[in-house]
């Protein structure tokens, strides 16, 4: 069962990842996790279900994969803010709030 909340702790992670790290010419991919068919899985691979075991294995080789990909922060940003500074923010959208 570690193996599973490790997978899902990783899961999450490269939703964060997909979020943050893409820019305007590539869509934001949105992630949701439903949690009767987590528990499903689980239950799937505490009866050692073969198929639960490679989805299982996939999603761990899929996290090994990226966790490759190098780490992300805000200074690796390809477009500069007006300062010039990388470490400044920028918003790429402007600034709205709902009026209710």
């Amino acid at each position: 069962m570690k193996i599973l909340k490790l997978a899902l702790c990783i899961t999450g992670f490269l939703c964060t990842l997909s979020f943050t790290s893409c820019n305007s010419t590539h869509p934001v991919k949105t992630y949701s996790l439903n949690e009767s068919l987590l528990n499903y899985s689980k239950e799937k691979l505490k009866k050692s279900d073969q198929d639960a075991a490679k989805a299982l294995g996939n999603i761990v080789a899929s996290a090994e994969e990226a966790l490759k990909a190098g780490s992300f922060t805000v200074v690796s940003k390809k477009k500069l803010p007006p300062s010039g500074d990388r470490h400044d923010y920028m918003s790429m959208v402007p600034y709205w709030w709902p009026n209710p």
